[in-house]
């Protein structure tokens, strides 16, 4: 069985953490991105991000787009489906 996922493509990421604001806001109606489901995570080292979708996420189900998607910017995450476990 398939299911939606969000989809991530780290090398477009700037750091902007926009989804990180718009998912938590979306969760809990405030700006809260410690209540995100998308953790955006910097490597000092590499210089790059990493972008991290929890668990938690539920795709944004009452939404034709999910919120991260909608705001981001550079188009480092997409709707894409994976196989349910």
């Amino acid at each position: 069985m398939l299911r939606e996922t969000i989809v991530s493509h780290a090398s477009l990421c700037t750091g902007c953490r926009a989804c990180e604001v718009a998912c938590g806001f979306r969760r809990t109606m405030k700006m809260d991105p410690f209540r995100s489901s998308v953790e955006i995570e910097k490597d000092e080292a590499e210089g790059k991000f990493h972008i991290h979708v929890q668990e938690s996420c539920d795709v944004c189900q009452d939404l034709e787009v999910p919120a991260c998607i909608q705001i981001c910017q550079v188009r480092a995450l997409s709707l894409g489906r994976k196989f349910a476990q």
